[in-house]
This record gives structure tokens, sequence and C-alpha cells, in this order.
């Protein structure tokens, strides 16, 4: 299983001291992350100074499930990447989900891989992964990586339209 390590760009800072307090929107940019035990390379960035791994931006996500002791995060790289060669294209926000409420830790893995065969010719089912999470070196568990869902036909991996911008014809 893969294994992705974070280490926040306060990283003197155990995961409680960083997340024990910390609401949902809590961000930590250029927080550094390490992929392991996979195929798959984190491609690295060319600045002025050099070339360097790539940094993400981890902040909190969910409402209800943030409250959970097992937090669910979303990750942006700093360039578009598809890690482990999931997703239907390559972008900069994924989401890790906890699964705290589930113990077998297989129900949404089970029901995105139904989705993605029973409803093939739906084009914006959610790939994923299940992946090892260390955060400032601490273990927090097995989590899924997922796509980001996002609506529009820029950028949005759901070509869709706003229903706000639409609603003057109804």
């Amino acid at each position: 299983m893969p294994i992705i390590d974070i280490t926040t760009s306060t990283n003197s800072e155990s995961f409680n001291a960083a997340w024990g307090n910390a609401t949902k929107d809590t961000k930590y940019s250029k927080s550094k992350i390490t992929i392991a035990n996979t195929d798959w390379k984190l491609p690295t960035v060319t600045t002025d100074e050099g070339t360097r791994p790539m940094k993400v931006e981890i902040k909190g996500r969910g409402n209800s499930t943030w409250v959970l002791d097992k937090k669910p995060f979303q990750i942006k790289f700093e360039e578009p990447v598809q890690p482990f060669g999931i997703g239907s294209e390559e972008n900069k926000t994924w989401i890790l989900l906890a699964n705290h409420a589930d113990r077998t830790l297989m129900r949404n893995q089970l029901a995105y891989d139904w989705a993605r065969k029973a409803l093939s010719n739906l084009p914006f089912v959610t790939d994923t992964e299940p992946v090892e999470l260390y955060i400032n070196g601490e273990y927090q568990g097995v989590y899924l990586l997922v796509e980001k869902s996002e609506v529009g036909s820029k950028g949005g991996r759901v070509n869709i339209q706003m229903a706000e911008k639409n609603t003057d014809k109804i």
C-alpha cells in the first residue's frame, strides 16, 4: 500500500500540536510531502534556486467528520499531478478521506469501484487509492485518496454549469 508522509510547514510540532485545536479551514502551505512504497514518483519543481521536491498545502475538510478523532484532509499540490495513475487527468487538489465511521475501511472504496464499473458512461465517477498517511512523523491510519469533485467547464472535473447561473431560465 502506498505511503504518504506529510511534514507541515510547522514541522517542529506533533500532529496534535498542529491539528489539535485547528479548525477545518486551518492551512499549512509549503508542507513537505513524501510518497513511498509505490512505483509512482512525485514530480520535482524547478525554481530560480534549482530543482526541489514538490510541496503541498494541507488543510482540514468536512463539517461533521472534522470533529471525529480521525481527521479528513485536502491536499493541494503546487503543480497538477496524477498520483499513482488514478484519476481522469492531472489535478492539483486531492482529498484524503478518513473513513472514520467505517471500521472495514472498505465502504467508500467499494462504492466508488462499483460506480466506475456499473456506471461506466459517467465520466466523473471518482477514482481512488487506499494509502497509509503519516503527518509530522505520526501514523494517522489508512486513508482513501480520491479525486476532488469540482464543477465547471474550465478546470473542473465535472463539465457542467453551476446551477446559479442558469436559474433565470426556469
